[in-house]
C-alpha cells in the first residue's frame, strides 16, 4: 500500500480538489463549486483560506478547508470541509487531516480550530471527543 501524505495545497493541485470538493458537497446535499475558477477564486485567492490536500502516491484521496473565523473575532481557524474518499476511510486519513490542520493552525500563531457548523459536522465533533479538548482545542 502507498503511503499517504497531507500538505498544503497549491493551485497545481485544482483539478484534484473540484473532484474532492464535488464529492463532498453530494455527501453533504451541499451547493458543488460551479467550475475550476469558481474553486480557484474560493480556495487560492479569498484571503484567509488555507487547504491540506492528502494524497497516496499521485491520487488525491482527502482534504480539509480551512478559514479564518470570522464570526467570533478569536483567533482561529473554522474546518470548513473535511473529506476522505469512501474508498479510503476508517484508514486514519480524516484524523491525519486534523493533527495537519491543527499544526497549520498553530504554526500560523492562531489559537483555536473549530468545526464548522455543517450537516454531518457534530457527529465528527462526537467522534473527536476528547482527542480534540486534549489537545487544547475547544470542542
Amino acid at each position: 500500500m502507498t503511503d499517504t501524505t497531507i500538505r498544503l495545497a497549491s493551485p497545481e493541485d485544482l483539478t484534484a480538489l473540484l473532484a474532492l470538493s464535488t464529492a463532498f458537497a453530494g455527501d453533504r446535499g451541499l451547493d458543488a463549486p460551479r467550475d475550476a475558477d469558481d474553486l480557484m477564486r474560493r480556495l487560492f485567492i479569498a484571503p484567509g483560506c488555507r487547504v491540506l490536500v492528502a494524497r497516496r502516491g499521485a491520487d488525491a484521496v482527502g482534504h480539509a478547508i480551512l478559514r479564518l473565523d470570522s464570526d467570533t473575532g478569536r483567533a482561529g481557524f473554522d474546518l470548513a470541509e473535511l473529506f476522505v474518499q469512501p474508498l479510503h476511510r476508517g484508514q486514519g486519513i480524516g484524523r491525519r487531516l486534523i493533527a495537519a490542520a491543527r499544526a497549520l493552525t498553530e504554526a500560523e500563531g492562531q489559537v483555536r480550530l473549530r468545526l464548522k457548523n455543517l450537516p454531518g459536522a457534530r457527529g465528527t465533533a462526537l467522534r473527536l471527543g476528547e482527542g480534540a479538548a486534549a489537545t487544547g482545542y475547544p470542542r
